[in-house]
C-alpha cells in the first residue's frame, strides 16, 4: 500500500485522495486507490488505472465505480 502512495503520475495532477479496502469475488482482499484530477476520479489496482465515468460527482459514486470495475465488495473507505 505504501508503494501506491508514491507514484507519481507527472503527465496529469492526479491527488490520491485515500483507499478502497475490500474484496474481490473471488474472494481475495484488494486495495484500489482513488485519484482525483480536476473534475475527474481515476482507480487504480494491481498496475491497472481506470478513469470513473463522467457523472462521478463524489466518494459514493466513486464506490460504486469500484464495484462496476472490480467488483469489489464489503469495502471500508480509509481518506488520506
Amino acid at each position: 500500500m505504501a508503494r501506491e502512495t508514491l507514484i507519481a503520475d507527472t503527465a496529469t495532477s492526479r491527488r490520491l485522495i485515500g483507499y478502497l479496502h475490500g474484496e474481490h469475488p473471488k474472494g481475495t482482499y484488494m486495495v484500489v486507490g482513488l485519484y482525483r484530477d480536476g473534475e475527474e476520479y481515476w482507480l487504480t489496482s494491481a498496475g491497472r488505472s481506470d478513469l470513473c465515468l463522467p457523472s462521478t460527482e463524489n466518494i459514493d459514486d466513486v464506490k460504486r465505480e469500484a464495484f462496476r470495475l472490480y467488483g469489489l465488495f464489503r469495502w471500508v473507505f480509509q481518506p488520506i
